[in-house]
């Protein structure tokens, strides 16, 4: 699919002792870590470059600050709020929200099919992104009568992005999903890289 990875605009050698080994990658940052960084930042065609401190900003960026954060702060704000409880979602509301999340499977499933990782997990992360905005603009702490909307909207938004990240990053996906089960405390899904 791509041309060549590269480090620090070198081909990788084994020679030139610029390779880098994937095992030792995961030992020190993840499996989760790689992996998204693979999917994330390997360009379909042409040369991708890679480097330590990529991948550390991509992990903090999109899995820390991004999935783990949207996560950890719905649910406690739900554990704040409404005692861990949570109504189901009733139609029409956050509709621009919940109308990106209608579309997400199909946007996955056709960068798939056009074999387009970046496009796949751009999809999740942009919704990743409205969600956090979401929060930000609806200020469920402030908004006592509407807040079991807004996080009924949140919870429905984690649980969906848990399960289109399922093919990408199992095991995440399933932390995600233990979180957002009824009683569960938050806790931090994904630890910030270094």
């Amino acid at each position: 699919m791509h041309d060549y990875l590269t480090v620090d605009g070198a081909k990788l050698s084994k020679s030139a002792g610029d390779a880098v080994d994937p095992a030792t990658l995961t030992d020190l940052y993840g499996s989760d870590a790689v992996r998204w960084w693979l999917l994330r930042d390997v360009a379909p065609l042409g040369d991708t470059d890679f480097t330590i401190d990529r991948l550390i900003h991509r992990a903090n960026l999109d899995l820390a600050n991004g999935f783990g954060n949207l996560t950890h702060r719905t649910l406690t704000l739900i554990h704040k709020l409404q005692a861990g409880e949570v109504r189901p979602l009733h139609t029409g509301e956050a509709a621009h929200l919940t109308n990106a999340c209608a579309t997400l499977p199909a946007r996955i499933d056709q960068a798939l099919d056009d074999f387009d990782f970046r496009a796949a997990t751009t999809a999740l992360t942009a919704v990743v992104t409205e969600a956090n905005r979401f929060i930000e603009t609806s200020r469920p702490w402030e908004r006592a009568p509407d807040a079991d909307a807004v996080l009924s909207t949140l919870v429905h938004v984690c649980r969906l992005l848990a399960h289109e990240l399922q093919p990408f990053l199992p095991a995440a996906a399933d932390r995600l999903r233990t979180q957002l089960t009824p009683g569960a405390r938050p806790e931090p899904a994904f630890p910030r890289l270094i």
